[in-house]
């Protein structure tokens, strides 16, 4: 990391346990003003996230795409990114952010683990397709993240009437409305994640020769693509709604995520960023060392 990346780092992951702990606070004790006070916090923390992120790229010179870390960083950014714009549009969803918050923070910390070091992009990765295959990824992500709070919020106002969670929670959109909403997040992300699984495939003819190898991302990735087409099955050609669906968003994430960090604990899957860079003679796992300053004469 360079010096303005590694403070910027620091300060989103501040901002965000900010945003976090006001969030709950303002659920739990009824606070409006704690749950705006928490989106100003992950506002600004945003801000900063995006600073992190443009850091990157100048100490780099490249996009930030070329690592797990980078990957994740810029997830978090999207993620972040998706909810507050729709809390822009409806100020009432902010108890979102209990889910949102420390989900970012949690994506935040596993991009700590995997190295944040200075990388290289070499020529299987220089590739227009991967752009527009993370591209998507990265919108399919944020909507599916951005449904998923929807569900929890949806939940959490089912279970409010005649309970004292009711008084919290009476500033919320209706159910239908909180329905509808998470409706049009999946359907927006399944169309993004359709994009990025053919993108993809166009890519793996271009690097391995072959469309589709069911390597285990591509495996989890086209289940969680199902699983989100069932959703939408369910909800306009069966015409589910409620509780069930909102427990189904939050359900097809779990799948998501998996796909994107649960294959890489298990390793075997060739969609490994470390396993795709060129190795050039002296560097460990592709990832170039530091750049350091000449020794004074």
């Amino acid at each position: 990391m360079s010096p303005v990346e590694y403070a910027a780092f620091w300060i989103t992951v501040f901002a965000y346990m900010l945003g976090t702990a006001l969030a709950l606070c303002g659920l739990v004790f009824a606070r409006a003003r704690l749950l705006r006070a928490a989106g100003l916090a992950c506002g600004g923390g945003l801000v900063v996230h995006l600073v992190t992120v443009g850091a990157r790229i100048a100490y780099t010179g490249h996009l930030p795409v070329a690592s797990r870390y980078e990957n994740v960083l810029m997830g978090a950014a999207v993620v972040m990114l998706f909810s507050l714009v729709t809390l822009l549009r409806r100020r009432s969803l902010a108890p979102m952010l209990v889910f949102v918050a420390p989900f970012a923070l949690l994506m935040l910390g596993y991009a700590l683990l995997e190295q944040p070091r200075f990388t290289t992009m070499s020529l299987v990765l220089d590739n227009l397709w991967m752009f527009v295959h993370i591209f998507f990824a990265w919108l399919a992500y944020g909507a599916y993240s951005v449904a998923a709070a929807l569900g929890v919020v949806y939940l959490m106002r089912s279970r409010a009437s005649g309970s004292g969670l009711a008084a919290r929670l009476q500033g919320l959109p209706p159910p239908q409305v909180l329905d509808d909403l998470m409706f049009r997040a999946i359907l927006f992300g399944f169309v993004g994640h359709v994009v990025m699984i053919s993108t993809g495939a166009i890519w793996a003819r271009d690097l391995w020769g072959s469309y589709w190898t069911w390597d285990p991302v591509e495996t989890w990735s086209l289940l969680s693509g199902l699983l989100y087409g069932l959703w939408i099955h369910l909800r306009v050609g069966l015409g589910w709604r409620g509780r069930r669906m909102a427990w189904l968003s939050i359900a097809a994430l779990l799948t998501v995520i998996f796909a994107f960090w649960g294959t890489n604990l298990f390793g075997g899957t060739s969609h490994s960023l470390d396993d795709l860079r060129l190795k050039a003679p002296g560097e460990e796992a592709g990832l170039a060392p530091e750049p350091s300053l000449p020794e004074p004469r």
